[in-house]
C-alpha cells in the first residue's frame, strides 16, 4: 500500500528573505516531494518595517494593527 500524502507548508516570507525558517521549509519540502504531494504557500507582499521594541516580544507590526 503506497499512499502519497498531501502536505502544505505556509511560509509567510518565502521568496522575500532567506533565513532559517525559509531554508528549513525549502529543504524539507524538496525532500518530501520525492514521495508525496507538497505545496508551499507564501505571501508575495514585501515585509513592512519592524518596530524594535515590539518584535522582541515576537509580535510583528501587522499583528498590532
Amino acid at each position: 500500500m503506497d499512499k502519497k500524502l498531501k502536505i502544505a507548508f505556509f511560509n509567510f516570507t518565502k521568496g522575500t528573505v532567506q533565513r532559517g525558517a525559509e531554508v528549513f521549509v525549502q529543504e524539507l519540502s524538496s525532500r518530501l516531494k520525492k514521495n508525496h504531494q507538497v505545496d508551499v504557500l507564501s505571501d508575495p507582499a514585501k515585509l513592512t518595517g519592524r518596530w524594535p521594541f515590539i518584535w522582541r516580544f515576537y509580535i510583528d507590526a501587522q499583528g498590532v494593527q
